[in-house]
């Protein structure tokens, strides 16, 4: 039952990406969307609240910035991460 739940997991979080086997290798190709300075969320449960980690590369300085944000317990996270991702992007 938990294999089956992982395999189902990873099929539909990968399911954009074709994976060709050969005898020798694998290859993988991504037919994903490339953009040339993406933001990059990484969201981790705290103690007291959510912690989001937002990375994006500033192409001038040559730089990676990097910008947390609290989300208190209790409040609704998907609301606060559309107010960052909307906040991070005016910046740009």
């Amino acid at each position: 039952m938990i294999n089956w739940m992982r395999h189902s997991l990873r099929n539909f979080i990968f399911k954009d990406v074709l994976v060709t086997k050969d005898d020798d290798y694998d290859e993988v190709e991504d037919n994903g969307i490339s953009m040339p300075d993406p933001l990059e969320f990484k969201v981790q449960p705290a103690q007291g609240g959510t912690i989001v980690e937002v990375t994006s590369w500033d192409s001038k300085n040559e730089e990676s910035i990097v910008k947390l944000h609290i989300i208190p317990d209790g409040e609704n996270i998907a609301d606060h991460v559309g107010k960052i991702v909307v906040m991070e992007m005016l910046r740009r």
